[in-house]
């Protein structure tokens, strides 16, 4: 991790402190009122945001880079650009809907991109 100026903490500081907390951290909005709410508790975020920020950092994703993200507003956009913040990286967030992308992964000379595939 980057060292920090004096007086800031980093921005997952609040995430590590309520990391047990099952309290609701986000709410996703319904695309349509037939579509249920999907609450994430500040626990499931934290986790997420570790296993992801894991991951990064085990496909390359170095301190400064750039990482764009395709992904759709919501927990799962939450969760990766937390989580690219957190391996040091800088987020650039594109509308999934504006960009075809065959793979679901890819590098490039500038950083990585990835791609949001619902299950």
């Amino acid at each position: 991790e980057a060292p920090l100026a004096a007086g800031y903490d980093p921005l997952w500081s609040v995430l590590d402190a309520r990391r047990n907390d099952p309290s609701p951290a986000l709410v996703e909005m319904r695309p349509d009122r037939r579509t249920a709410l999907r609450r994430v508790s500040w626990r499931l975020l934290a986790n997420r945001v570790e296993q992801i920020a894991a991951g990064l950092v085990d496909v390359g994703v170095a301190p400064g880079q750039r990482v764009s993200l395709l992904v759709p507003p919501g927990a799962d956009l939450t969760a990766a650009a937390h989580a690219c913040w957190r391996a040091g990286a800088s987020v650039v967030v594109a509308d999934p809907n504006e960009v075809s992308v065959d793979g679901h992964v890819w590098r490039s000379g500038t950083g990585h991109a990835f791609r949001y595939t619902p299950s």
